[in-house]
């Protein structure tokens, strides 16, 4: 039994919080494309330090991106790697589009892509996707930006193949560089996650608490550092 709760958090946790080769806010893909040329590197941590009927886990992953211009990203992502059991790690390719036509100082759309294939232990050679859409408007003076949208994820992404839904706020707080935010996936597998984002170039910081959809016993600390390499 403690074998295939360790079997359960370890999928839960792969399969949700590390599908991102692209920017985002904690794990849904955000509203922002880099400028041509820029890069930016990424090292996500969850962790569960402490103890309950799923035990403990921390697992990391790494990824990059890039701006590859006309409102276009792609990025790469290798893991997840579980630091206290065996690990199941993805490699992922994606692609973000934010086409200008459909863009204004209110608000617009993006639409993504993203396709992996596990690399070693269960999953190795085994595929998995996720596309999605969304649409973004910024609210008045308080400068808060709103996203939503549907996504369709096949089973080695939240552990069923689905339809679902995704959202994110940010909200700038006044103190320079820090934004209050959360994301949300819908669905088993999904975790809402509220947290504080710090930004001071070239590097950005991430906290969040991930309450996930099924249950308080996969909860995750979030942690994330990024570092962004500007264009010349």
């Amino acid at each position: 039994m403690n074998r295939l709760r360790w079997a359960i958090l370890a999928a839960v946790l792969a399969a949700g919080p590390s599908v991102h080769a692209q920017q985002t806010i904690f794990n849904v893909p955000s509203a922002d494309v880099l400028d041509s040329r820029s890069v930016y590197v990424e090292s996500d941590w969850y962790a569960k330090p402490w103890d309950s009927g799923a035990g403990r886990a921390a697992v990391t992953t790494i990824r990059g991106v890039v701006g590859l211009g006309r409102g276009l990203e792609g990025g790469v992502n290798i893991g997840s790697f579980d630091l206290l059991n065996e690990s199941t790690p993805f490699a992922d390719a994606a692609l973000k589009w934010k086409p200008a036509a459909v863009q204004s100082d209110m608000g617009g759309l993006y639409v993504g892509t993203h396709a992996g294939v596990g690399l070693s232990g269960a999953v190795r050679g085994v595929g998995r996707s996720l596309t999605y859409g969304a649409a973004y408007a910024k609210l008045g003076r308080l400068g808060t930006r709103i996203g939503a949208g549907p996504y369709y994820a096949t089973r080695q992404v939240f552990g069923a193949e689905r339809g679902g839904a995704l959202a994110t706020v940010e909200q700038p707080t006044g103190v320079s560089g820090l934004t209050a935010a959360a994301d949300w996936f819908s669905g088993r597998g999904g975790y809402a996650t509220p947290g504080v984002i710090f930004n001071r170039a070239p590097l950005t910081w991430y906290l969040g608490y991930g309450f996930a959809n099924s249950g308080r016993e996969a909860d995750v600390l979030t942690v994330e550092l990024g570092i962004t390499f500007a264009s010349p």
